[in-house]
């Protein structure tokens, strides 16, 4: 995740949080950041994030994910799970 924060050259401070799914909960040292806007490739779409956390590590668990739904979505399988 910091590899990401450094590309997009952001700047936020240090925060501890806990982060709870339904694979359980995660006590997290990250980073925050505040107004994020996501801009689409043609700049037609703008979303505007009031507030984001960067972390490294998700509580996931495999099992949860319907694999159909990636087969169905060519542009979900570049995300890489652990």
């Amino acid at each position: 995740m910091q590899r990401l924060v450094n590309e997009l050259d952001l700047n936020g401070y240090d925060d501890k949080f806990t982060l709870s799914t339904i694979n359980g909960s995660l006590k997290a040292r990250s980073s925050k950041f505040a107004e994020l806007q996501i801009v689409s490739s043609n700049v037609a779409t703008t979303i505007d994030l009031p507030e984001v956390y960067s972390v490294d590590k998700l509580p996931f668990n495999s099992s949860h994910v319907n694999f159909y739904d990636l087969q169905r979505n060519p542009h979900l399988p570049v995300v890489v799970y652990h």
